[in-house]
């Protein structure tokens, strides 16, 4: 659905990809939690992510 309303090419990344991406970049103490959702389709979410280096 976002795809075609916003035409976006990217739909954004999952908690799992974005430890992933933290944990290659030599973070720590990885973190991660989705602290808000939009109510409406396509349903954004906002994606919170702590960690040490």
């Amino acid at each position: 659905k976002a795809r075609e309303l916003y035409a976006d090419t990217h739909l954004g990344f999952a908690e799992v990809e974005i430890a992933e991406l933290l944990e290659k970049a030599g973070f720590k103490e990885i973190e991660t939690a989705i602290v808000d959702r939009e109510d409406v389709p396509p349903h954004f979410q906002t994606l919170l992510a702590v960690a040490t280096r």
